[in-house]
């Protein structure tokens, strides 16, 4: 993918419009789920930047048993999910860490739904 130029999302759940704006709105998207995936951006290089999932999304929505496979290359600017909203953020942020502590042996009754 020599040609590749960057990339908001692989997965893109609320696509920006030509004006900049989201086109639903955070807090307007429900009812969202990605699950099962395998997210392979090691063919780009790691100098063009490239999101996973971009995912502004609001309530009732989830991603869960989502690999990510990304360059660990020093500098890259792969990044495997984008939420804009700080709310959104931190919950992401808590439930990868629960999801961390799981793939790496401790025990947590915690599900995600983000």
């Amino acid at each position: 993918m020599s040609n590749f130029k960057g990339s908001l999302g692989m997965i893109d759940a609320d696509p920006y419009q030509s004006g900049g704006y989201l086109a639903y709105g955070s807090t307007n998207v429900f009812w969202r789920q990605i699950q099962n995936f395998i997210i392979d951006t090691t063919a780009v290089a790691p100098s063009s930047s490239i999101t996973g999932i971009h995912w502004p999304t609001g309530q009732a929505t989830s991603i869960e048993n989502v690999v990510f496979q990304m360059s660990s290359a020093s500098g890259t600017q792969h990044v495997g999910i984008f939420i804009e909203s700080a709310v959104l953020a931190t919950l992401a942020t808590w439930c990868l860490m629960a999801a961390y502590t799981e793939a790496t042996g401790a025990t947590s009754n915690s599900r995600c739904g983000i």
